[in-house]
């Protein structure tokens, strides 16, 4: 029986009252693991607010090299060493705003894994591609990029995120059936690859995730999450998708 997880991107917002805000009024559960993913800039303080709850605490985003003259970036053992647990590898917003490749994405894949840290790795379409037929090959080459890279077993206790570019922050969720479709093609790709991932991996839906569609999403039988961005600024309205999770 895989647990749900529920993970809160909060991408370039949030300050330290929104620390202070999920600190105070988010509790724990023991149904449901849950993820947040702060800006580079608040990870230290959260993780600290966190430090004795079961919260994880993690970054949207790593640099796939640990030292050097990489000037703004942020290595994985750095998130580490503040109390992060998790990152956000190959964000539809990185691969699009910042042209990050498959190969990238897998780079960066390999550097969370090699610091100790669990990875959720972002997969999907964009319109364009699901109208001509093509959603289903473009999740399968952004994941075979990274067992290329990393190796099926890599994705043992590692987290995948079908995110829908379509549909993230346009408030237009994929319907349920159209996340599970996707969410059964990708556990079955990752069967042919290694067969001990299908039962334990954990493949989130992410794309306009609020408490209006997130019991339909839960219910269905692969897909074991949510990564929810706009709705996670609002303590309220996640706790309210959290409790959702659980049932």
């Amino acid at each position: 029986m895989r647990k749900p997880l529920v993970a809160a991107n909060w991408k370039l917002n949030g300050s330290i009252r929104l620390c202070d805000l999920y600190a105070a009024e988010l509790f724990p559960s023991t149904k449901i693991d849950v993820w947040i993913f702060p800006s580079a800039i608040h990870l230290a303080y959260l993780a600290e607010q966190m430090r004795d709850t079961n919260f994880g605490v993690g970054a949207q985003n790593v640099y796939l090299e640990e030292t050097g003259a990489f000037t703004g970036e942020t290595s994985a053992s750095m998130v580490a060493e503040v109390g992060g647990s998790c990152v956000i590898v190959g964000h539809s917003e990185r691969r699009k705003l910042f042209e990050e490749t498959d190969e990238l994405v897998a780079d960066k894949f390999v550097a969370t894994r090699n610091s100790g840290l669990v990875p959720i790795l972002c997969v999907g379409e964009l319109l364009a591609e699901r109208e001509s037929g093509q959603a289903s090959s473009v999740v399968k080459r952004q994941i075979e990029a990274v067992i290329r890279r990393a190796g099926a077993t890599a994705f043992d206790d590692a987290v995948i995120a079908y995110e829908p570019v379509w549909a993230i922050g346009t408030g237009v969720a994929a319907t349920a059936e159209q996340a599970e479709e996707m969410h059964a093609f990708i556990r079955e790709l990752m069967t042919v690859h290694n067969e001990g991932t299908k039962a334990n991996l954990r493949i989130l839906y992410g794309g306009s995730v609020s408490s209006g569609n997130a019991l339909e999403l839960i219910q269905q039988p692969n897909i074991d999450g949510y990564l929810v961005g706009g709705a996670s600024l609002d303590v309220g309205e996640f706790g309210r998708i959290c409790t959702l999770a659980e049932q």
